[in-house]
């Protein structure tokens, strides 16, 4: 990964009152090949996160500290994926970790020793989030190329709920079972490709000023799908920006519904989401209604005896959507398409307005690509799982975990804190498999994931490490806190009743192996083999019990961590 290729792309916002304080780090930053971006008051940057999202997000910790968790709560809501640093004098790093440890994706000392101890630890928060996405490299070969047909296998939840846990705080489990993913994934993206390239020769066109209409850019190419080839006066250009700067089906959604409206002489509309477990249409997002209107509303489809939900292909079945417009707009008269997200309904588009008062072939090729947007996203979500989590638990794969301890345990090197590592066995796992077999031993262990992840802090990091063990990461965590929650799992579990999951193995319980950087090991391969090692000296004397591994005779850490 070339650093001077990440850094011009990663957004990075800082926020400090005092100007003269920040212009050292802000000249470092670029002279490094950043573009940071400073503000000295919060509301100046709220409207630029608007519409630059930052990936990182620098604050000065000043003397009003009280105000900065709060930002971080309201930022948190709005920029899930974006990272908090606080910049901090070497005295304040422990009030830092403290205050505000569950926020933060990092503390560094400020001001630093040398300006190129900033430079680089940002640069390895900008490095590990494009490896994190390097999956859209893989897409963007496909575009390029007819994909190769490959097998693969998804778990998908049940639609039944098979066991329950009970007697313990969490009441039920979901079942899952297995189902095989065919090549017709990989079929319906060369289907989608191709219209995906059609549409790019019209934006192409449309913006060089050659074509602004459908009809010109349907003289483009006679093997045109048949949706483009009737005639429209939309322009494309704008609507197929807005689509590509979307990173979620909700807000493409959104963005259709409004182009959608624009090209119906700005006609009321809705999109509503289609919810399969409820069995019920619910309102999502709205145009030209106020929220007090739309908000809450929705259709119940077990109330329709005839509804079938391949009827959502065929919307005018539904009776209940004549009810619904009259509630909104006084009136029956409305057009509704389904939203498919590949071979499902998502929802339905509807536009309170009388069909033939529409452009309506206008508006099926903005669904049409809105749609394919919306797969291609999806198709981004799934590789970048396949690459990284395990097909049975769908928590992370142990060489991704291993990875992860790696980073955070250079990380605690960096900022002077420990982490911990937890590996944790189901006891009964040779017995579930002898009697059920290994289906169901994969599913007690995706349940028993459930539990413990529900269990877990934000910033905990869970990932399967063996055929029957799961490995947990606890950053600034030193061993005894570790204890105590691999305790607190250990009675969770055994307190737990499996009968209605497992009948004839009615309690579970589990063994931990627990070890901690800097406190017993150099690095992240010693904690994990650490934590095995402890794992392993307690099941062969007996079961269900946690293990600390010991430092051997004369080991020094790399720094002493507080008790």
């Amino acid at each position: 990964m070339i650093l001077d290729a990440i850094r011009p792309q990663y957004g990075i916002c800082i926020l400090d009152p005092m100007t003269e304080r920040v212009q050292t780090t802000m000249m470092s930053l670029r002279d490094s090949g950043y573009h940071p971006e400073h503000f000295t008051n919060y509301e100046a940057l709220l409207d630029y996160l608007g519409q630059n999202p930052p990936h990182l997000i620098l604050f000065n910790r000043s003397d009003e500290q009280h105000k900065i968790q709060d930002l971080m709560l309201e930022l948190r809501a709005i920029l899930p994926e974006t990272h908090f640093v606080v910049l901090s004098t070497a005295s304040g790093v422990g009030a830092v970790w403290r205050e505000w440890g569950e926020f933060i994706y990092d503390c560094i000392m400020f001001p630093p020793v040398h300006t190129s101890q900033l430079v680089k630890a940002i640069d390895r928060a900008a490095e590990r989030d494009a490896w994190m996405y390097r999956s859209e490299g893989v897409l963007q070969g496909l575009q390029t190329s007819p994909p190769e047909k490959i097998e693969a296998t998804e778990v998908v939840l049940g639609d039944a709920v098979r066991g329950g846990v009970e007697g313990g705080p969490e009441n039920s489990i979901n079942s899952f079972h297995d189902k095989a993913h065919s090549s017709q994934f990989w079929e319906r993206q060369d289907k989608d490709l191709e219209s995906s390239q059609f549409l790019e020769q019209v934006l192409n066109q449309a913006t060089s000023g050659t074509s602004k209409s459908f009809v010109e850019a349907n003289a483009l190419d006679s093997t045109s799908p048949e949706l483009l080839q009737k005639s429209s006066c939309f322009d494309l250009s704008h609507y197929w920006k807005d689509l590509n700067q979307q990173s979620q089906v909700d807000t493409i959604i959104s963005t259709a519904l409004l182009h959608m409206s624009e090209v119906s002489s700005q006609a009321q509309g809705v999109f509503l989401r289609y919810l399969p477990h409820r069995r019920c249409l619910v309102i999502s997002c709205a145009h030209k209604f106020s929220q007090e209107q739309w908000h809450g509303l929705g259709l119940n489809l077990i109330e329709e005896a005839e509804f079938k939900t391949r009827d959502l292909l065929n919307p005018e079945k539904i009776i209940g959507l004549k009810e619904m417009a009259q509630t909104l707009v006084q009136h029956e008269r409305f057009w509704t398409q389904p939203f498919k997200l590949g071979e499902s309904v998502y929802g339905l588009f509807m536009l309170f307005k009388d069909e033939k008062e529409l452009d309506v072939e206008g508006l099926q090729i903005l669904l049409k690509m809105a749609e394919d947007r919306a797969h291609l996203l999806e198709s981004k979500r799934h590789l970048h799982s396949v690459e990284t989590r395990d097909n049975a638990t769908l928590l992370l794969q142990q060489g991704h975990l291993v990875s992860r301890l790696r980073v955070e345990v250079a990380r605690a090197r960096r900022i002077l804190r420990p982490v911990s590592f937890l590996i944790i066995s189901m006891d009964q796992s040779k017995n579930i498999n002898e009697i059920y077999g290994y289906e169901e031993l994969q599913l007690t262990l995706r349940a028993l994931g459930k539990i413990i992840g529900t269990r877990s802090r934000v910033n905990d990091i869970l990932g399967r490490v063996g055929s029957d063990e799961l490995g947990l990461i606890l950053p600034h965590t030193p061993i005894q806190g570790a204890s105590t929650k691999a305790e607190r799992l250990r009675r969770l579990i055994e307190a737990a009743n499996f009968s209605k999951l497992l009948p004839k193995i009615p309690q579970l319980t589990i063994s931990v192996g627990i070890s901690e950087y800097p406190g017993n090991c150099r690095d992240g391969d010693e904690l994990f083999s650490h934590a095995d090692d402890a794992l392993w000296q307690i099941k062969n004397k007996e079961k269900n019990k946690i293990c600390l591994y010991s430092p051997k005779p004369g080991f020094e850490p790399d720094f002493l961590t507080p008790l």
